[in-house]
């Protein structure tokens, strides 16, 4: 559990980025069994959008509101891994690269 979507209400939350969606920010999705989606709620350091629309929570930056970011512990890396079978094993350390073409 991120100490940002700290349990409330006995409901455990787990973080849920969404780094490179200017339209999503970061939240935190309750935890439910059998790959149900659950509610949200926004992470510590963020609040929620008026009228929970995109992109649902946000911060202050510099006098203005963007997308919430959690911030990234030192242990953690921003890998990201193709999501197409055909790509098993390509991870990619995650600066903003898309994926294209196909596997050999």
């Amino acid at each position: 559990v991120n100490s940002y979507c700290s349990p409330h209400e006995d409901v455990e939350y787990t973080l849920e980025r969404h780094p490179h969606d200017s339209s999503h920010g970061d939240i935190c999705r309750e935890v439910l069994g059998a790959g149900n989606i659950g509610g949200f709620v926004c992470p510590s350091n963020c609040h929620e959008t008026l009228g929970a629309g995109s992109p649902y929570c946000v911060m202050s930056e510099n006098g203005n509101q963007v997308p919430c970011r959690v911030p990234r512990t030192p242990s953690e890396r921003p890998y990201k891994c193709h999501p197409d079978k055909n790509y098993i094993g390509v991870c990619l350390l995650d600066n903003s690269y898309s994926f294209t073409g196909k596997s050999q």
